[in-house]
């Protein structure tokens, strides 16, 4: 199957792995279909960069926040009543662990947590 390039007009075979071919292998064919590519992402995703758009992301999240401590909470709590632990103030010991997940970082976070 021989295409032609969008950006030099040449012909070339394009790799299999590629499901709408456009440019050859030419450097510069490359890095202007990168461009163009960046160029449509960026006309397509305006709002991305938009205040109310993060906003509406951070409220998201801390919403996200306030379900895993509660959840948190409610299970460091069973599992003291399980194993007759007497622990009195369970708000600080979900700060602590939520402290210590933070420290964490959310490379290492997110190996243990489902999207």
């Amino acid at each position: 199957m021989i295409e032609t390039c969008k950006y030099c007009s040449s012909e070339y075979h394009p790799r299999p792995q590629v499901k709408n071919p456009q440019a050859c292998k030419n450097r510069t064919c490359q890095q202007q279909r990168q461009r163009d590519n960046e160029r449509e992402w960026h006309r397509n995703n305006d709002s991305r960069y938009d205040a109310a758009y993060h906003l509406k992301l951070r409220i998201k999240r801390n919403k996200k926040l306030k379900i895993l401590r509660n959840n948190l909470t409610t299970a460091f709590e069973t599992g003291a009543t399980f194993h007759q632990f007497q622990i009195s103030n369970f708000s600080e010991l979900v700060e602590q662990f939520c402290g210590f997940l933070s420290k964490l970082g959310s490379s290492e976070l997110n190996k243990f947590c489902n999207p």
